[in-house]
């Protein structure tokens, strides 16, 4: 939805934006409207050469498409990771859809399983298309294996913004919150304490 699309782009005051479209099945045929750098590979050994992740030094605003999350872990672990926390250490943002959500946990879900993700947010777990895809029986499995942490499902057209003590929900549908065995439910405008 716009207004999730505008919040993304207020958090990246005006700056220089990446785009990871990695997740794609086609990742070289990705169109975007807006100016940007494109970071892809699926060639692990080149995420520890400098001038590939150079574009992330400038970044105000990262933007990591949806498809395979499976495909993101080519970044688990490398410099790329690392510079992606400094995105968001310096102010700046880093989003994403479907896939590039769930990438941002440490643990991340896939097809029920867990992956290495981003370690953007190391204790949650996201899940996307949550309620349009009745995703709570597997996000509970997994919580059962990684009990330290908390589930978050989000809904299609909705995000959360994620600030150092609180989530803030933007968008058409809702997200839910798994502690413990307890489900919370937020809608627009909630704010998640952390």
């Amino acid at each position: 939805p716009d207004h999730v699309r505008s919040e993304f782009f207020r958090l990246s005051h005006g700056g220089p934006i990446v785009v990871i479209p990695t997740a794609l099945e086609k990742p070289e045929q990705a169109k975007f409207s807006y100016p940007h750098t494109i970071l892809h590979t699926t060639n692990r050994r080149e995420c520890f050469h400098a001038d590939f992740y150079k574009p992330l030094d400038n970044a105000k605003a990262v933007w990591i498409c949806g498809g395979d999350q499976s495909r993101l872990t080519v970044y688990s672990g490398t410099p790329v990771q690392r510079h992606l926390k400094y995105v968001v250490d310096r102010g700046g943002v880093v989003g994403g859809t479907s896939a590039g959500a769930s990438a941002a946990s440490g643990v991340m879900m896939h097809e029920g399983d867990a992956l290495n993700g981003l370690g953007l947010m190391n204790d949650y777990v996201v899940d996307q298309h949550f309620s349009n895809r009745s995703r709570l029986p597997r996000l509970l499995n997994l919580l059962e294996k990684y009990p330290r942490l908390k589930g978050i499902g989000i809904d299609e057209e909705t995000a959360i913004v994620v600030g150092q003590r609180n989530i803030v929900v933007v968008g058409n549908g809702n997200v839910k919150v798994c502690n413990r065995g307890v489900i919370y439910t937020y809608h627009d405008g909630d704010v998640i304490e952390r």
